[in-house]
């Protein structure tokens, strides 16, 4: 058993693909960040998330409403706008990078991918054969519902409304409403 944790220890470290110093030391940085400060209650925690996620993420415009519980992994490549607000639960990969407009909010346990694994060659297992990136934007004054999943490569336009447990998989249309999966429109907002 201990000879097949050194021999997987050797492959990350010296063959595989994905392995990037500065990357990982990042990563292992924001891992304690992200521990320490994740589940701090109440106004002081928000201010203490907005904080301390300024030193990881790539960028963060004026105050973001991060509920405790928030999970996220890549924070370089994730940017929030102002007044973004994130419920628990929620899971933002930003490894193919993340930009989110002011004003949209995020349901509980809300999924956001911005990679995927390849898969083409058969000869070789699915973890050595490296991740697609994918850059996801939302736009402004979006809403995404509870347990609603955001594949990778897609825009949501300013305005969307995604239903919960929609899975996004292709751009949407400013304003409108989004539910199923695959999302498909199924409406619009009332422009006033």
């Amino acid at each position: 058993m201990f000879s097949s944790i050194i021999k997987q220890l050797k492959f990350l470290f010296f063959k595989s693909k994905q392995f990037n110093f500065k990357i990982n030391l990042l990563l292992w940085v924001e891992g304690y960040i992200r521990f320490f400060f994740s589940w701090i209650p109440g106004p002081e925690g928000f201010l203490i998330r907005n904080i301390a996620y300024r030193l990881i993420f790539k960028k963060i415009d004026g105050f973001c409403y991060i509920m405790p519980g928030f999970y996220f992994t890549h924070a370089y490549n994730i940017k929030l706008g102002n007044r973004v607000g994130i419920n628990s639960g929620a899971n933002f990969a930003g490894r193919g990078g993340l930009e989110i407009g002011d004003d949209s909010q995020f349901g509980p346990n809300v999924v956001i991918i911005t990679s995927g694994h390849d898969f083409d060659n058969n000869s070789r297992p699915i973890i050595e054969q490296g991740h697609t990136n994918g850059f996801v934007h939302i736009g402004k004054d979006v809403w995404i519902g509870a347990n609603a999943v955001v594949l990778p490569n897609v825009k949501i336009a300013d305005g969307t409304i995604v239903g919960a447990g929609a899975v996004v998989n292709k751009d949407t249309m400013p304003y409108s409403i989004v539910a199923g999966v695959p999302a498909k429109e199924i409406g619009k907002r009332c422009i006033q």
